[in-house]
């Protein structure tokens, strides 16, 4: 029989759905499908960026000898996690960070992702970066298509931080709770990133 766990836990995915025509970041590839009938089987054709949606950032997204996402093992990219609050602020400044494995900061971004992909939401400031790396979190997200700069890519991810960008809105509903969050992204060799379906479980 399935342990009582199993019943008493709540999922919410976290994942934007891909779409054609979709808004993604600025120099990223645009999301194409094109479907064909092969022997009596309908297969298509998708094409798309590495951070195309909702997706990971590993350490070769900046630098071209770290880890490519098949080498990220699913235990890194899993974990008890909180939310945090961070609309209306331009620069995300945490006084403490939340002893957990993985924090999430919710932005509204996502709710307009066209808009989002002009700029000007919520980013991390560089010592928000060095702080929640020095905590030890395994994993950083966000709804909205950057964490921040350069910079703040490079503190968090050479220092093993995997990073989720463009979770759906979806994450408001984890402010203020307790959750076991899960990244599961296709595992393409060497690659700086790929899209990743994104779900939360929540006690019931």
């Amino acid at each position: 029989s399935w342990p009582s766990w199993c019943c008493e836990m709540r999922l919410v995915d976290l994942t934007l759905v891909v779409n054609e025509g979709m808004p993604v970041y600025p120099g990223d590839p645009e999301v194409r499908f094109r479907g064909r009938e092969s022997g009596g089987f309908w297969v298509s054709e998708v094409c798309l960026g590495s951070h195309t949606g909702t997706h990971v950032d590993v350490p070769r997204h900046v630098n071209p000898q770290g880890i490519g996402v098949d080498g990220i093992p699913l235990d890194r990219l899993s974990g008890y996690g909180r939310a945090i609050d961070a609309r209306g602020q331009r620069e995300v400044e945490l006084e403490e960070v939340p002893r957990t494995e993985v924090v999430l900061f919710y932005t509204g971004a996502t709710v307009d992702l066209a808009e989002a992909m002009k700029g000007g939401h919520p980013v991390l400031t560089v010592r928000t970066a060095e702080k929640l790396a020095e905590a030890g979190v395994k994993v950083v997200g966000v709804d909205s298509p950057s964490v921040g700069s350069l910079e703040v890519h490079r503190v968090l991810l050479e220092n093993g931080v995997i990073i989720v960008e463009n979770l759906s809105p979806k994450l408001r509903e984890l402010l203020g709770k307790e959750f076991f969050f899960i990244a599961a992204p296709l595992p393409l060799k060497g690659l700086d990133g790929a899209p990743a379906r994104a779900i939360a479980l929540l006690p019931e």
